[in-house]
């Protein structure tokens, strides 16, 4: 079943966005979070053995995190500094 729902409006209703950004978004993140550590502290779920058994896509995935992780860090410290 499709359903298209055009409100015939310009813009998207700033209510609408802060409602996504503030509320919406932060729920979505911890669910997504919580299911995650859930799943993978469990090493005889599904998806941990997955991730074990792809290391040509997991192993990329892991170092390119490794490399990502530091200039993160760094620049939240420096944000955190800066306030």
């Amino acid at each position: 079943m499709l359903a298209i729902i055009d409100p015939h409006l310009p813009m998207v209703p700033t209510f609408l966005i802060n409602f996504v950004l503030r509320v919406l978004s932060p729920w979505v993140y911890s669910a997504m979070k919580k299911l995650l550590t859930n799943i993978f502290s469990d090493p005889s779920n599904e998806f941990p053995k997955r991730v074990a058994r792809k290391t040509e896509l997991y192993g990329l995935v892991r170092q390119r995190v490794a490399e990502f992780m530091p200039l993160l860090l760094a620049e939240e410290a420096a944000a955190r500094a800066g306030t």
